[in-house]
């Protein structure tokens, strides 16, 4: 949402953070520094059915051959979308290199593409640009592939050199009426799920934590940069890394 005036932003922040819309609480962040907005919710989404999803061996080897830190993960494409317009589209920006769509077994593309730069800077530049801007009615959700970012500390590298060889991660706080199938749509979005195990109770409920075990351990720092303030049905999902087996 969009205020003409700061002081309006900051009064429904104040009033409606945590209120109830029915019965669920509104979870409020401020948006990031100069966002892009986008047109009406009927354009907001991808809502058009999905082909049949990559195999995890497809789909691990899709991401570890465009993995750099020169291109931009384009999410949220409309189906319809062609690599010729995603090239179209980028050959505004400088120094772009490639438009990749990839495809499945048959030959559909999944709703997500790939764009290269010739150096990081434009990469960077493009990254910010072109974030939200509409592309066949859709709007465009970007990362930079790597999942790292530029302008991480020396702490956070310190975490990633502990943890390299780590895949798992314990998930906590997770709100009871999730399952198992809505925890592996949201982590499949930033990295391969092997497995995903939610411990339960006697009747069948879980127990409000759960175990996610990546492809890679790769994969799994980025998930442990891109979460860390997730929210699901207004619950802050707390991201731990798992020393032991679950």
């Amino acid at each position: 949402m969009e205020f003409t005036q700061p002081t309006e932003a900051r009064k429904a922040f104040k009033n409606l953070a945590y209120s109830k819309f029915q019965h669920v609480p509104l979870y409020l962040e401020w948006a990031p520094i100069s966002p892009t907005f986008v047109p009406p919710p009927s354009t907001a989404l991808n809502t058009t059915p999905k082909p049949s999803p990559l195999d995890e061996e497809e789909e691990r080897a899709v991401h570890s051959n465009f993995q750099s830190k020169t291109s931009i993960f384009v999410k949220n494409l409309n189906f319809k979308t062609t690599t010729e317009g995603l090239s179209r589209f980028f050959g505004t920006f400088s120094n772009v290199r490639s438009a990749t769509i990839p495809k499945n077994k048959e030959n559909q593309h999944m709703g997500f593409g790939f764009v290269e730069f010739s150096d990081e800077k434009s990469m960077i530049a493009a990254l910010k640009q072109a974030q939200g801007k509409m592309l066949d009615n859709f709007p465009l959700l970007l990362e930079a592939s790597s999942g790292e970012s530029s302008t991480s500390t020396s702490s956070s590298k310190s975490s990633k050199s502990k943890n390299k060889k780590n895949t798992k991660i314990m998930v906590k706080n997770v709100p009871f009426q999730a399952n198992r199938d809505e925890l592996l749509e949201l982590f499949n979005q930033f990295g391969t799920v092997k497995k995903c195990k939610m411990p339960k109770k006697f009747d069948g409920s879980h127990r409000g934590f759960a175990f996610v075990d990546f492809a890679s351990a790769k994969e799994a720092e980025v998930v442990m940069a891109k979460m860390s303030k997730t929210h699901l049905y207004g619950r802050h999902l707390v991201l731990n890394w798992e020393a032991g087996e679950e």
